[in-house]
């Protein structure tokens, strides 16, 4: 018998189980990437958080945005509402108004 058909021998009888150990090793790694990597189950945990926490921000700012819009809708269609603010924001008075401001009393103990 020579070295070569010995070793043929000795890899088809190595082989099957040598394969399969080397693919239950390369599993457990791949199992502890899954599992215990930052991009594995927690990375998805975390990503998935994320998302919501956006979401919740992106609902938040329409929402503003909305509130906003019809704010400037008013000052561009309604009269009542102009005065009001342009009263309330810049302190202005009608020329017949006299403006009165009642200051308060500083009381030191």
């Amino acid at each position: 018998m020579t070295f070569r058909s010995r070793l043929s021998g000795i890899r088809k009888y190595l082989g099957v189980p040598l394969v399969v150990a080397l693919l239950a090793v390369l599993n457990l790694v791949l199992l502890q990437a899954v599992f215990l990597s930052p991009r594995g189950l927690a990375g998805l945990r975390n990503k998935r958080e994320q998302v919501r926490q956006l979401e919740e921000k992106t609902r938040q700012l329409q929402v503003r945005c909305r509130e906003l819009y019809e704010e400037v809708d008013r000052l561009r269609h309604d009269r009542k509402y102009q005065e009001r603010v342009v009263r309330e924001e810049l302190g202005w008075v009608a020329p017949d108004e006299i403006l009165v401001r009642f200051i308060p009393e500083n009381r030191d103990p």
